[in-house]
């Protein structure tokens, strides 16, 4: 059976769609309409040939727009109206929520979600109707669904089988040498306490804790020394992190339900 979970920025959690899913806000099976992966073609043209050729494997992902259709039905302590207000404050135009869909052989793939500028959400007044039917409009800024992995560190081959470009993230507490696939190398310093160090140079090589807080001291006495490098569609890398550290990452897909 297939489950839909969302991951609130305040931190609740609302299963949506599964066994254990009973009641209070529920989304239809064929509630996602529109959360399919937006592509742009990568495209080259010649003088000596009409029209364009393709690049494969190349292709850039879109933002994307669509609109989760929910149930709401009240519960022992609730009424619809009560649960669909606590189910709007889930959503913000500023930060992330996270949609969880989770296949029947349990593999999770997960998108991040955000409310659209300028646009509110519907209006909650039901007139004390039992049953509330709502859309609610959600802005997907990376419009693939991420399935995650991770492998111990040491030295690690990552196979890209998806159609966008990885760049892993590094958890460490124990410094070492980070080896990258050109074979350029840095170091990471000792730390008390975990830290994640994106090697994806669009994310200023962040340095974040578990949680995805910023370590900006960290982040100050290291840059400028950190070297990432990708891993391109259809192709395999090699990293090496020191013992203790592991790597993770993420293989975009385009639906999770075409799998």
């Amino acid at each position: 059976m297939w489950r839909i979970d969302l991951e609130a920025f305040t931190g609740q959690q609302w299963e949506l769609l599964g066994r254990g899913c009973t009641g209070g806000v529920t989304v239809r099976v064929d509630g996602l309409p529109g959360f399919s992966a937006i592509r742009s073609a990568s495209t080259f043209s010649t003088t000596e040939r009409s029209g364009v050729r393709l690049i494969p494997g190349r292709s850039v992902v879109q933002p994307s727009e669509g609109v989760m259709m929910v149930g709401v039905r009240p519960t022992r302590d609730k009424t619809a109206e009560e649960l669909l207000r606590d189910f709007y404050g889930a959503f913000s135009a500023e930060r992330y929520s996270t949609l969880v869909v989770t296949s029947p052989e349990g593999v999770e793939y997960r998108s991040k979600v955000r409310l659209p500028d300028g646009q509110g959400l519907p209006d909650v007044s039901s007139l004390g109707a039992p049953f509330i039917q709502v859309g609610i409009p959600l802005v997907r800024d990376v419009s693939t669904w991420q399935r995650d992995y991770s492998k111990p560190g040491g030295r690690v081959t990552i196979t890209n089988s998806g159609a966008d470009l990885i760049y892993p993230t590094v958890r460490w507490t124990t410094g070492g040498e980070v080896i990258v696939p050109s074979g350029a190398r840095f170091t990471l310093p000792t730390v008390e306490q975990s830290r994640r160090l994106n090697l994806d140079p669009a994310a200023f090589y962040a340095v974040t804790d578990d949680n995805g807080d910023m370590d900006e001291a960290l982040w100050r006495s290291m840059f400028g020394e950190v070297l990432g490098e990708m891993v391109p569609p259809g192709e395999s890398r090699t990293f090496t992190a020191p013992a203790g550290s592991s790597f993770l990452w993420s293989i975009g897909v385009d639906t999770p339900w075409a799998l």
